[in-house]
């Protein structure tokens, strides 16, 4: 649990690959980040607040511009 919750402070690690490393579900990531399992009381909650990997895909456009 200890090496999870480390892992979440790294930005370059999704809650995917964590959920992989650790052969858990990625709810279970979810809820350790968020404390809902596994709650240390010195610890701030949610672990991991800012999702580098949520979004990062740009939109691709599918309107064709028209030719003038």
């Amino acid at each position: 649990i200890d090496n999870i919750k480390t892992d979440l402070l790294n930005p370059n690690l999704s809650t995917t690959d964590i959920a992989k490393k650790y052969k858990i579900s990625r709810d279970t990531v979810s809820d350790i980040n968020q404390g809902k399992r596994h709650r240390d009381e010195n610890r701030q909650y949610p672990i991991r607040t800012f999702y580098p990997n949520r979004g990062s895909k740009k939109p691709v456009s599918t309107i064709l511009e028209s030719e003038e």
